[in-house]
């Protein structure tokens, strides 16, 4: 994966994160023990921060290593199919859409399965609060 996929992965990532429990950036930075400035920077997909800022920030919102490495895979490969059937020239009219074929098929059959995965570690979350 390269920097800027990261980067865009990431950004991604924090943006789902701060919404579970519906903060500001200031809150998830206290919470995380992080500086305002770095969550700044990976929400703006400027920086991809180290493993152990971006486990902070997952267990400042409750979050699972295993829950955050999910959300990273899944993230990753919608932007992936995005991207591939962007650069076929999808333009995301449903006859572009249709002519792309796989790519709106790899992309449900990825949501499904990592969905599943996924609410099945939301609902551990919520079981725990």
């Amino acid at each position: 994966m390269d920097n800027e996929h990261s980067a865009e992965v990431w950004r991604l990532t924090i943006t789902l994160l701060q919404a579970l429990p519906d903060w500001d950036q200031a809150t998830l930075a206290a919470k995380s023990g992080l500086d305002p400035s770095q969550i700044s920077e990976y929400r703006a997909g400027k920086t991809v921060p180290r493993r152990k800022n971006r486990e902070r920030i997952a267990a400042a919102v409750g979050a699972s290593p295993a829950l955050l490495d999910q959300m990273e895979a899944v993230l990753s490969n919608l932007l992936t199919a995005w991207e591939n059937g962007q650069n076929r020239g999808a333009s995301g009219s449903a006859a572009a859409v249709e002519m792309s074929g796989d790519w709106g098929t790899s992309a449900a059959g990825i949501v499904e399965q990592e969905a599943a995965r996924t609410l099945e570690e939301l609902a551990l979350l919520r079981s725990r609060r």
